[in-house]
C-alpha cells in the first residue's frame, strides 16, 4: 500500500494537484477580496445583482483551480504516458519554472517535494464532504414521504394561485411532516413543500402564505439546483476559508431574493 502510494506521489498528475492546491490558496483570497470590493464600494441595493456577483466569485474558484491545473501538467503525447505513469519522467520543471518567477530555485524545488503528499490528504477531505452531501440528499429525499400528510385541499390550492401569479409552470405538492421545523422544498425536477404540522392552523393566513411564496420563489429560481452546484464547489476546496465566506454570501442573497419576491406578490 506505502509502495503503490508513493509510486503515485511521484506521478505528475499528483504534482500538478499539488501545485493547484497551493496556488488556490492566494487565489480564492483574490476572488474574496474582489468580492468583497464589490460589495463595499459599489453597494449594490438589489439582493439579485449581490446574489449574482458571489455566484460568478464561487464559480470562479473551480475554473482557477482547472486553469491552474492544466497549467501544472505536461503536455504533449510523452505528457500523457508520463500522467498515467506508463513513462519515465524527464522533465517536471515547466510547472515549477511557470510558477517560479518570484522564488529561488532550491526554495521552490523543495516545495515542489512536499507539495504532492498534501494530495492524498485532500482527496480523503473531498471524499468526506461529498458523503456527507449525498447523506444530506438522501435523508431529504426521506423526508418527502415520512411522516407526512396532505396539506388541506384549501391551501393546496392557495399554492397553485401563487404558483401561477409567479409563472411557475412545474406541478408543486403541499405537505405537513411532523419533521421539519420550517417550510421548505424538496426536490428540483418534482419540488414538494413540507411545512411543519400545526402551521396552517396555528399561523395568520397571509404569514403562511408569505411564507410558501418564499418557497415557490426558490423552485421558479432553481436554486435547488444552484444549491447542489455550491455543494460541489464546496466539498472540491473545502480547506479554504474563502470558500466558505463566499458561500454564505450566495445563500444570505439567495434568501434576500425570495424575501423580495414574496412581498411583491403578497
Amino acid at each position: 500500500m506505502s509502495a503503490a502510494l508513493e509510486r503515485w506521489i511521484h506521478l505528475p498528475l499528483a504534482e500538478g494537484l499539488g501545485w493547484a492546491l497551493f496556488h488556490s490558496l492566494w487565489q480564492g483570497a483574490l476572488i474574496a477580496v474582489v468580492l468583497a470590493a464589490a460589495l463595499g464600494v459599489f453597494r449594490p441595493s438589489s439582493p439579485r445583482v449581490r446574489y449574482a456577483l458571489a455566484c460568478l466569485a464561487l464559480g470562479a474558484f473551480p475554473l482557477v483551480f482547472g486553469v491552474t491545473l492544466g497549467l501544472s501538467m505536461p503536455s504533449g503525447s510523452a505528457g500523457i504516458e508520463a500522467l498515467l505513469g506508463e513513462a519515465p519522467v524527464t522533465d517536471l520543471s515547466a510547472p515549477r519554472a511557470w510558477a517560479a518567477r518570484s522564488f529561488t530555485v532550491p526554495l521552490w524545488d523543495r516545495l515542489g517535494e512536499r507539495l504532492p503528499w498534501m494530495v492524498p490528504f485532500w482527496m480523503a477531505g473531498v471524499l468526506v464532504l461529498y458523503g456527507r452531501t449525498l447523506g444530506g440528499w438522501i435523508a431529504a429525499q426521506r423526508l418527502r414521504k415520512k411522516a407526512v400528510r396532505p396539506a388541506p385541499a384549501g391551501w393546496q390550492e392557495r399554492l397553485e394561485r401563487l404558483a401561477r401569479r409567479l409563472r411557475l409552470s412545474r406541478p408543486v405538492h403541499l405537505v405537513e411532516s411532523w419533521l421539519v421545523e420550517a417550510p421548505a422544498v424538496i426536490g428540483v425536477l418534482r419540488p414538494v413543500v413540507l411545512v411543519p404540522v400545526g402551521a396552517v392552523t396555528g399561523l395568520a393566513p397571509q404569514q403562511l402564505e408569505a411564507l410558501l411564496a418564499h418557497e415557490l420563489a426558490h423552485i421558479r429560481r432553481l436554486d435547488g439546483l444552484v444549491n447542489m452546484l455550491q455543494k460541489l464547489v464546496e466539498g472540491m476546496l473545502f480547506y479554504h476559508p474563502a470558500v466558505w465566506w463566499v458561500s454564505g454570501v450566495v445563500r444570505a442573497e439567495r434568501e434576500n431574493c425570495c424575501d423580495d419576491v414574496a412581498v411583491s406578490i403578497c
